[in-house]
Formats: C-alpha cells, structure tokens, sequence
C-alpha cells in the first residue's frame, strides 16, 4: 500500500497568482525534490500525477505536483473557473512558474521540506515535458529530466 501523505502550498507566482500545489514526503529520509509538471489543459490533480507523486515518495523521493498559474484552476480544485488566466497563458508565463518552483524547492522554502536541495529533479508530461526540457536547460540545479507523452 502507497502511504497518501500530502502538504498543501500555495506560494505567489511571479505575477502575484498564487501556485497551489501539494508537497508528497517519503516516510523515511528523502532524496532530492522531484517536480511535477502536468501538461496542457492537465492540473495536479489529474489522471496519474497523484499516483505518479505517492509512488515517488515511496520510493525515498520528496514529490511535488502544482497547478501552473495559467491551468484555469483556482480556488476550486475540482473547477475550471480561472478562464480568463487560461486564456491569457503563454510558454512564458509556465517558464516564470517553474522557475518559482525550483528557487523554492531549492530553498527549502515549502512547508515539509527539511532544507535547502541544491539538486532537484523535473518530471514533465505533455507540454509540460516541454517546459520541463527548458526549464531543465536553464537551471543547473536540475540534475534529473523526465519527460512522459
């Protein structure tokens, strides 16, 4: 059995919308972050990520899966009811919010994490995958890529 911890975040995205998120801790000691990024039209909660976010926690990895600011999600998980951010979204704007991601991770700045993570992994599906590869590309505190779909 999958332990199903989770932490809820939300921290301000560079345009001041806040990225909410949920932070999935191992039960032992943890290894490097691993960022979610879910693709076009996805959010955190969609499909496999809440699945993909428990197995990597069981596996020893500190998981972390979020809505990108432009996903059409706000304070209702469950609704798309952000369309006018859906609308006005850009490859920029995703970019601005992994990077928000990233810095946080690698500070230690969410709630969970027990420091900073000088090293941190990129798990991206769809066009987030595509995020991911840039992102990746940009930050060399990315040690590790994965892209799916």
């Amino acid at each position: 059995m999958i332990p199903a911890t989770s932490i809820p975040f939300s921290l301000p995205s560079a345009d001041g919308f806040p990225l909410r998120g949920n932070l999935h801790p191992p039960s032992g000691p943890a290894g490097p972050p691993v960022l979610i990024v879910h693709g076009f039209k996805g959010f955190k909660d969609w499909g496999f990520f809440p699945l993909l976010a428990e197995r990597l926690a069981a596996a020893g990895w500190m998981a972390c899966r979020f809505n990108l600011s432009g996903s059409g999600l706000g304070e209702d998980p469950d609704r798309f009811s952000e369309r006018e951010r859906f609308e006005r979204n850009t490859y920029s704007r995703e970019q601005a919010d992994i990077a928000v991601l990233v810095e946080a991770l690698a500070a230690g700045a969410l709630p969970g994490l027990a420091g900073p993570a000088p090293r941190l992994g990129l798990f991206g599906h769809s066009r987030g995958g595509g995020g991911a590869i840039l992102a990746a590309a940009r930050d060399p505190r990315v040690a590790a890529l994965v892209t799916w779909g």
